[in-house]
């Protein structure tokens, strides 16, 4: 007796389940499977999945490629479903994003002398978190396949201060914290040369001007504003200040009621702070419209003036436009 015998030819997918990525370069991960075209999840910004050939790759079926974008670091799973009509197959790709570090926090912090203090240095990037611990003296990572996370290296800190990335159970992360007690003797500003390196493109570099004022209050509420200047990538000019409160009161509803350089104001945000405890401070952004100001290097002059509970405060000095 003859049989009629069907073979089915299920779905395999074939390519590996990990491929590596990096922000801002172009990258490519074929596909193989050996029935149907698959389908696949939400990719990271920049990333898309083609069929058929590309310019990357002629002779590819399908493939994932593109160039990632900014701020899309990380490590993701991206399932692949292929759905013949004899079954589905599916696999799951650990796709990972590295990322060169940026140091995304105010390059300028205010410190009172006699006063413990903690101040984070934020470095944005892939990887960041280190998989292991890792040993107070240990070097910059010359591969992000180390698992080393980020590391930091500082030149300028006082004798007074201290810094580490290191968290809780002795591993790397993209935080920076500074602490210490200023002594006396580390009264004025000086700056602090700050680089973030994860073995991914260039290493982040900040020069972090380090302000310590002298802590003698006489009164409840005593405001005092600090700022460094810069340009941003419209070549506006950003005043970032930081507005410090050496009384021993808390000071309630900070407002910057006027910034300017020269006659032209300045839009800042936030428009107010509730609140800046003693020796605490607060962070305000002054952004200045490139076209109304001077050549960088060309002198003029700021003047700050604000507000708070029950008073005002001010200050004013000739600067260098950045």
């Amino acid at each position: 007796m003859a049989y009629a015998v069907t073979v089915l030819d299920t779905p395999v997918i074939t390519s590996s389940n990990a491929t590596t990525f990096t922000v801002g370069t172009a990258g490519l991960f074929g596909i193989s499977n050996n029935i149907s075209t698959v389908s696949v999840s939400t990719l990271p910004n920049g990333l898309s999945y083609f069929t058929g050939g590309t310019l990357d790759c002629l002779l590819c079926a399908e493939s994932i490629s593109g160039t990632p974008a900014v701020g899309s670091g990380g490590q993701y799973s991206i399932a692949v479903t292929d759905t013949a009509s004899t079954g589905p197959a599916s696999q799951n790709i650990a796709l990972t994003v590295n990322e060169a570090p940026s140091i995304t926090t105010p390059n300028l912090v205010v410190l009172f002398a006699g006063q413990p203090a903690s101040v984070e240095v934020s470095a944005t990037g892939y990887p960041s978190l280190s998989s292991h611990t890792i040993a107070a003296n240990s070097t910059a990572p010359s591969s992000p396949s180390q698992g080393s996370g980020m590391y930091f290296n500082t030149i300028g800190l006082p004798a007074s201060l201290h810094a580490s990335n290191l968290n809780s159970r002795g591993l790397a992360t993209g935080t920076l914290t500074i602490s210490g007690t200023p002594s006396t003797a580390d009264v004025g500003g000086r700056k602090v040369a700050i680089t973030a390196t994860n073995a991914v493109g260039s290493p982040a570099q900040q020069n972090l001007t380090v302000e310590v004022y002298p802590y003698s209050p006489t009164t409840a509420v005593n405001l005092i504003s600090s700022e460094v200047l810069s340009r941003d990538a419209s070549n506006n000019v950003v005043a970032t200040m930081v507005v410090a409160n050496a009384g021993n009161s808390a000071a309630q509803n900070v407002t910057l009621t006027s910034v300017k350089i020269g006659s032209v104001t300045g839009t800042g945000t936030p428009l107010s702070i509730g609140s800046i405890a003693a020796t605490g401070t607060a962070v305000f952004t002054v952004t200045f419209p490139a076209s109304s100001l001077g050549v960088s290097g060309s002198p003029s002059t700021i003047a700050i003036n604000g507000s708070c509970t029950g008073g005002t405060f001010n200050t004013a000095g000739r600067i260098a436009l950045p």
